[in-house]
């Protein structure tokens, strides 16, 4: 069976709905499937922005201050965009992973959450 993009995301969440309902503040990202260039300006001019990845996790960790998930069918490919964002969210301290089936977003979403809580620190104090 073939596993498309749509198929694979649709597993995730109802994967994330079942197993971490609201307790990770998971966002997912609604970039692709405008339909038409009337439809794709509108979302832009709302703030979509090309490149962002598919799913959010607004819950640091010990090591980053979030979790991005791109998800891609077997043969689908990260798009130049889709890469820049990635960089860019990485070099802020953000954790980004590729998942191109349900086993691998499974076992990223358990190591990332495996690591515990970021303890919040205040930029104004000196250590």
């Amino acid at each position: 069976m073939k596993c498309t993009e749509a198929l694979l995301h649709k597993s995730c969440v109802s994967w994330l709905k079942l197993f971490f309902p609201l307790e990770l503040w998971w966002h997912t990202n609604n970039n692709a499937g405008f339909g038409c260039k009337k439809a794709g300006k509108k979302a832009q001019q709302l703030g979509v922005r090309p490149g962002i990845p598919d799913l959010f996790f607004a819950r640091p960790n010990a090591f980053h201050a979030g979790l991005f998930i791109e998800l891609k069918s077997t043969q689908g490919r990260v798009s130049k965009a889709q890469k820049q964002v990635m960089q860019q969210l990485s070099a802020n301290g953000y954790r980004v992973e590729v998942c191109r089936d349900l086993d691998t977003f499974i076992d990223v979403i358990n190591e990332y959450f495996s690591h515990g809580r970021r303890e919040a620190t205040n930029p104004n104090t000196q250590p």
